[in-house]
């Protein structure tokens, strides 16, 4: 039995339990529907005072707004590392330019987010608080609280609407200071503050840059992301003073949008209002002659970002200096995992002592603060054991799993997939061999070493080059089944020439072969790497995302539990590199802080917009050449249909109008003609959604 499923039920009642955690606090007390700025100070501080009724509100709509790279004069922020995202948020403040945003899906309950201390005089009474929205119309329960000194208050239930939270509070002898802190008591997701204050009996403010005005950032375009919800999609300009002129532009070069706006610093907004799903260029050009150039992609997608679906993973590199802060990347595309190395040689130089490099301890950490799985790769060998080579000997293979082990132990690993590609002369230096017999020991020494110390972590056995069918039955027929809890492959031999859905018959094959050697059912199937380059003369950026399509919706529809696609960012800058094209991401821009997302990342990002949440469901039956896939239920279903032959036609039963959403966002409705759909199709892609009129 797979170990995957025991994990969830881990992660679902760590996540209960904070929610109990945040409904037991005593002593709070919450204000809303009044102004904040100048509160009226309580006649007594009090340490249980009960909670004021909610004020009705009417729905309000979701401002525009970005996230800003940037840092907050005066406050202290949580680490990227214990809450996604604390930035400065420029657009619809509450006061000012700027406010706060805050985005912490995954924090543990306490985690401090926004902090500072204020000088305050024993026994006289401050008034407390800030406001605050979140990016929802309706009113949601947001699992943070406000911590003055020991008075506690609850940010309760928000809506895009700004809304005050206020308390009071008053110190006791000897108290000279005070932290006003802001902090997580469970998932909280876009969450904007403002207009903070600690205000004393004459009504001075005592908090530093109360509002958030004063912050820095580089100069230029300073989105955090450039993956946007296309109804709040803002570009963010820092740097300059006067006038600013843009253009948005589409993939084919076509003006969209065009404006001006005056920048007074030190951060400005240019929202994108009429600028449809879709990818596309944005130009700002600024006084004095400088202009900046990015690509970026709109989503019509919740304004809290898409929720991360572990269906679709991508590869990292942390190593590599171009990977930090690569969580926020991943998380914008809604990816729900990613699968990284964890060199042995790295992190094991002396002999039984694991010193893990700095590169993983800040990213991984950050990996779970934003929602998103880790899958570790324990690879490759270790001058310590062997010489260095892939391991053979019994002291290697010994020390190998106790490695394995303690990855577990030192992260916070959802699965490790035990090597990469054994199989390939290229990764395996060993003496014994690639064979699947030299693979074996490998795989029980990690299983046993990591069942002992984290059971509940995924064991991923086989990674090879391509999908090797007989190495695979091999294995299983030496008993590798029953140290495994899902199995891998990479099958790149479905990239040239480009045919995803010979991923079909590969996954039946594997299917069949586990259930040959064990006689039930098969372990899930990973598919841990596949991707396509595009490289000079290698397939086109928009066939890329075609490609991503194509075979994510092949493969869940053969039954694969998981995708995983290489990579996330580009490895090289030579438009010419062959291994350095393959990722989501382009490689940084001058003056743009957030890395430029490729019409794939676009890709990636609508696909599991369309189908997140959706479970497949029956395959219908389409002519020749015709394949389609369906997600959801009757009256939500979402199906992903194309023609790898070419021009064709699709038909769906349909009581009512269907929309179609097309490989570049765009969408048009087709009325059913008695009781069916006929949707022409092609090479790309199409999403027919039912249920929209």
């Amino acid at each position: 039995m797979s170990r995957f499923g025991t994990r969830r039920a881990k992660i679902g009642l760590a996540a209960g339990g904070a929610a109990v955690v945040a409904g037991l606090i005593l002593g709070v007390t919450l204000t809303v529907g009044q102004p904040a700025a100048s509160p009226a100070p309580s006649a007594s501080p009090s340490t249980t005072p009960s909670a004021s009724p909610t004020a009705t509100r009417l729905i309000p709509e979701v401002p525009r707004t970005a996230a800003v790279r940037g840092a907050v004069a005066g406050w202290n922020t949580a680490s990227p590392s214990v809450a996604g995202r604390v930035l400065p948020e420029v657009g619809a403040a509450a006061d000012g330019r700027l406010a706060v945003f805050i985005d912490a899906p995954n924090s543990d309950p306490g985690t401090q987010l926004l902090v500072t201390t204020v000088q305050v005089e024993p026994g006289e009474t401050y008034s407390f608080g800030l406001s605050a929205r979140t990016s929802t119309e309706a009113l949601t329960t947001v699992p943070m609280t406000l911590t003055v000194g020991t008075s506690i208050v609850r940010l309760g239930q928000l809506n895009a609407a700004w809304a005050p939270v206020t308390g009071s509070y008053t110190p006791g002898p000897g108290e000279t200071s005070v932290t006003f802190a802001l902090a997580a008591q469970g998932s909280a997701r876009s969450v904007s503050v403002d207009r903070a204050f600690v205000t004393d009996e004459a009504g001075v403010n005592l908090l530093p840059n109360a509002s958030f005005e004063d912050v820095s950032t580089a100069v230029g375009i300073v989105n955090d992301s450039l993956v946007l919800a296309e109804s709040t999609a803002t570009v963010a300009v820092a740097g300059f003073s006067g006038e600013v002129a843009w253009r948005v532009r589409d993939a084919s070069g076509g003006e969209v949008s065009t404006g001006d706006v005056t920048a007074t610093g030190p951060v400005d907004a240019i929202r994108l209002d009429g600028v449809d799903q879709g990818y596309y260029s944005v130009e700002v050009s600024f006084p004095g002659g400088a202009t900046y150039t990015t690509p970026l992609a709109l989503i019509d997608s919740d304004p809290q970002g898409i929720p991360p679906d572990s269906r679709f993973g991508v590869v990292t590199h942390v190593d590599q200096e171009w990977y930090e802060g690569a969580a926020r990347y991943v998380a914008s595309l809604g990816v729900g995992v990613v699968r990284n190395d964890v060199l042995w040689e790295a992190n094991e130089t002396v002999a039984g002592v694991y010193s893990f490099r700095e590169s993983y301890t800040r990213e991984f950490p950050r990996f779970r603060a934003n929602g998103i799985e880790l899958m570790g790769i324990v690879d490759y060998g270790n001058p310590l054991y062997d010489s260095g080579a892939t391991p053979y000997s019994a002291e290697a293979i010994a020390a190998y799993g106790r490695y394995a082990a303690a990855i577990a132990q030192a992260f916070d690993v959802a699965s490790l997939e035990v090597f990469n590609e054994f199989n390939h002369e290229r990764f395996n230096t060993g003496e014994c061999g690639i064979a699947a017999a030299c693979y074996l020991p490998l795989l029980r020494s990690a299983d046993e070493a990591v069942a002992a110390v984290s059971p509940e972590v995924d064991i991923v056995a086989g990674a090879t080059a391509l999908y090797d069918g007989p190495w695979l039955a091999e294995l299983w027929r030496l008993g590798g089944l029953q140290y495994a809890d899902a199995i891998s492959f990479h099958p790149y031999e479905v990239v040239i020439p480009p045919q995803p859905e010979a991923l079909t018959p590969l996954v039946a094959d594997a299917n069949s072969a586990m259930s040959a050697a064990s006689g039930g059912a098969p372990l899930p199937i990973w598919i841990t790497e596949l991707g396509w380059t595009t490289k000079t003369g290698g397939t086109e950026l928009r066939e890329q995302g075609a490609m991503l399509h194509r075979a994510a919706a092949t493969a869940l529809g053969g039954g694969v539990e998981m995708l995983v696609w290489y990579d996330l960012v580009n490895d090289f800058v030579d438009p010419a590199s062959h291994e350095g094209n393959f990722g989501l991401f382009y490689r940084a821009l001058d003056g743009v802080s957030a890395l430029p997302p490729k019409p794939a990342a676009f890709a990636q990002a609508l696909l599991i917009e369309q189908i997140g949440g959706r479970s497949l469901a029956v395959r219908p039956r389409q002519s020749e050449g015709v394949h389609s896939y369906t997600f959801g239920r009757p009256g939500d279903e979402v199906h992903v249909v194309w023609s790898p032959i070419g021009a064709s036609t699709a038909i769906y039963p349909a009581t009512g109008a269907v929309e179609v959403v097309h490989g570049d966002g765009s969408t048009s409705n087709v009325r059913p003609v008695g009781g069916t759909v006929t949707i022409p199709v092609g090479t790309d892609p199409v999403f027919v959604r039912t249920g929209v009129g």
